[in-house]
């Protein structure tokens, strides 16, 4: 099992979807995440998206838990897109557990995904693509080695507005 100094991943078991879904469906979470609209998704839908991911080989997708609670979810953090010619991957995290933000659980998760990545996996890059506004987040990554390479300008529609993503590495 992977271990951080606050949290461990873990496999994302059925029990997770409900939990999952909660955080999904919320603006306050899923806006400064950046991509694609938000919209509603059904428990289901949830199910449908994190089944499969791990079966397809070019994703590792964890459940994020507190060390003293391993059975509650706080939100989901992965590695996608993987590269076995070049050895490269995207990073991907959400905390859906308002009570965890700002207490480090997303800089340890951060962590914990570039060693397994690095140490575990190989990999010699990791990628990840940041709201512009999204500054904790910013932080946790930059606390973790990442460095600003890039900057989509007005790259996604975001709460009314266009809005720049960071790419880091």
């Amino acid at each position: 099992m992977l271990w951080g100094s606050k949290v461990v991943p873990r496999a994302i078991e059925s029990g997770d979807f409900e939990r999952l879904r909660e955080f999904q469906n919320d603006l306050e979470i899923e806006v400064p995440r950046g991509g694609e609209p938000h919209r509603l998704r059904s428990r289901t839908e949830i199910a449908s998206y994190f089944e499969p991911l791990n079966e397809i080989g070019s994703a590792f997708n964890f459940a994020t838990a507190p060390k003293d609670n391993l059975e509650t979810a706080i939100g989901h953090c992965g590695l996608f897109n993987l590269s076995n010619s070049s050895r490269t991957a995207e990073l991907g995290i959400t905390f859906g557990d308002r009570s965890c933000w700002g207490r480090g659980y997303g800089r340890d998760s951060v962590g914990v995904l570039v060693d397994y990545a690095f140490r575990i996996h190989n990999l010699r890059k990791i990628t990840l693509w940041v709201h512009s506004d999204n500054e904790r987040a910013r932080r946790s990554y930059e606390a973790a080695g990442f460095e600003q390479e890039a900057i989509g300008k007005d790259h996604m529609w975001s709460s009314g507005g266009y809005a720049d993503l960071v790419a880091m590495s």
